[in-house]
């Protein structure tokens, strides 16, 4: 692999996932409304304030240990796994304690589970990732980077999809598409029948025609799209939604003004 294709490979696995997040996490979160908005942010934004101790600084001290003999990585790496799979129980005891310790509704308490169990798998991914940097193989990183976001983000969705919220906002989605259909389908007949006036008709039959999978699929499959990159923004760019939809959290550390 060329120079290029490699750093081609590392600039997307670093900036593609949360770009794209970016551009159509906005009018979900609007969607939702501040409240359950920030109920989600506020329990995988106390999980993500326990990354950096999940691994108790391997993840600084492998690259170094692998760079100065690359014929042990494979040692070096089981070294660091042992601490840090003993570690990953005591990390998700420790964020459900903080969560109730902090006083968090039973909706928030629901998700830090899964958000402390995406927590630890991405610790884990950062030590292999580590290994790799450790090698120099900056190309192969980038890539375990895309899985990984990949992971986190499928992780997130099914533990949103536990909430009521969401699932009222995708049943709610399906009802108004199932609906937009009905009508659509009548005008169509109303149009080929003649019973039909004016140009709603005559545009109802020409967009069932060259445009299905706009009026029926595409619309369901762009509803699922957002979502999903809305919870990928959510879980990679936290802080800029918090003030962007003033949503009433309480973590640790300094508090936002306005919220």
């Amino acid at each position: 692999m060329g120079t290029g294709a490699q750093y081609a490979l590392a600039f997307g696995g670093e900036r593609g996932g949360p770009g794209c997040g970016g551009r159509d996490g906005a009018p979900l979160a609007r969607t939702l409304g501040p409240h359950e908005y920030g109920l989600y942010a506020t329990a995988f934004s106390l999980a993500l304030a326990f990354l950096y101790t999940a691994l108790m600084g391997l993840d600084s001290v492998v690259p170094q240990e692998v760079a100065r003999d690359p014929e042990r990585a494979g040692h070096v790496a089981l070294s660091a796994l042992i601490p840090a799979l003993l570690w990953l129980p005591v990390l998700v005891l420790l964020i459900l304690g903080t969560g109730l310790a902090l006083g968090y509704s039973p909706q928030v308490r629901a998700l830090l589970l899964p958000a402390a169990l995406v927590t630890g798998v991405r610790g884990l991914v950062n030590l292999f990732r580590s290994v790799l940097r450790g090698l120099e193989r900056m190309g192969l990183d980038a890539a375990v980077q895309a899985v990984e976001n990949g992971l986190v983000l499928g992780g997130v969705t099914l533990a949103l999809l536990v909430s009521p919220t969401i699932r009222g906002a995708v049943a709610s989605a399906l009802f108004w598409l199932l609906n937009r259909g009905r009508a659509l389908l009548r005008r169509r007949r109303e149009a080929r029948t003649g019973g039909g006036v004016g140009d709603a008709a005559i545009l109802a039959d020409r967009t069932w025609r060259l445009a299905p999978c706009v009026v029926t699929g595409g619309r369901i499959g762009r509803f699922l799209t957002t979502l999903c990159e809305a919870l990928f923004y959510l879980n990679w760019r936290v802080g800029v939604d918090i003030l962007t939809y003033r949503a009433p959290l309480k973590v640790p550390g300094p508090q936002v003004e306005g919220t």
